[in-house]
């Protein structure tokens, strides 16, 4: 059963909720996943604001 499920979870048929209800793996060890899954995304997240180019755009008034 629990190959079935990492079959349809590698493929994204099962939802997280379901994944931690059914994986087998102790309450403690499925914080430690989800936790790293969290760190994971916050460093996606940040490397992504880190390559996104950033624009100052300024106003000028030229007398003459």
């Amino acid at each position: 059963m629990t190959d079935f499920i990492k079959i349809a979870r590698s493929r994204g048929l099962v939802p997280d909720w379901a994944w931690y209800q059914l994986n087998g793996q102790s309450a403690t060890e499925n914080w430690m996943e989800q936790r790293e899954k969290m760190y994971e995304r916050l460093a996606d997240q940040q490397e992504a604001e880190d390559n996104t180019p950033h624009f100052t755009f300024t106003s000028e008034v030229k007398l003459k």
